[in-house]
């Protein structure tokens, strides 16, 4: 469908407006080959929590954590589907996360009825990441990076919480996910 759009552009518009068509395909076709898709395995977690405050800023501690868990993913245009399996307490969970820049709900925790809360993705300028924005309960906000290393053999997932969430995960600011590529 791309390819009949540009065939009409080329016919009525000038060759500035061929140019931009033209890159906005290309670009379409790099995110469709993006090292972020495959099979990844989780090898370490870092968790950063707040412990308290000083005159120099907030008191952080960083832990350590080695989980036992893998994720698939599969990229369709700006749809990113996303099987998350954890092995040490048996699970499967699929997200999809929509990359046009614009605001979408989605239902979230295991309560019945699952609350709601709004998600914006967006691709990072390099095709091989992204970038998510959730916002909860109206006004707690969790930001995420996900960026795959130059040779596509890592995938980190950098968290960031502006409002930590007692008491289901006490102080926590930061985490980071490192992931190894499995195919």
């Amino acid at each position: 469908m791309l390819r009949v759009y540009i065939a009409n552009v080329i016919k009525r518009h000038s060759s500035a407006c061929v140019f931009v068509a033209g890159f906005l395909v290309l670009e379409s076709q790099v995110w469709a080959a993006s090292k972020l898709a495959g099979a990844w395995r989780l090898d370490k977690i870092s968790i950063d929590r707040r412990r308290g405050e000083t005159l120099g800023g907030p008191v952080i501690d960083t832990e350590i954590r080695r989980p036992d868990e893998s994720r698939t993913i599969e990229i369709a245009g700006d749809v990113v589907t996303v099987v998350t399996t954890r092995h040490l307490l048996p699970s499967t969970t699929t997200d999809q996360y929509q990359l046009d820049g614009q605001p979408h709900t989605f239902e979230w925790g295991d309560t019945v009825p699952r609350p709601t809360a709004v998600r914006t993705g967006k691709w990072t300028q390099d095709p091989d990441g992204l970038e998510l924005t959730e916002i909860y309960r109206g006004t707690q906000r969790q930001e995420y990076r996900w960026t795959v290393s130059a040779d596509g053999q890592s995938l980190t997932i950098e968290s960031t919480y502006d409002r930590p969430c007692p008491p289901c995960a006490p102080g926590v600011t930061r985490i980071v996910q490192i992931f190894t590529r499995q195919r």
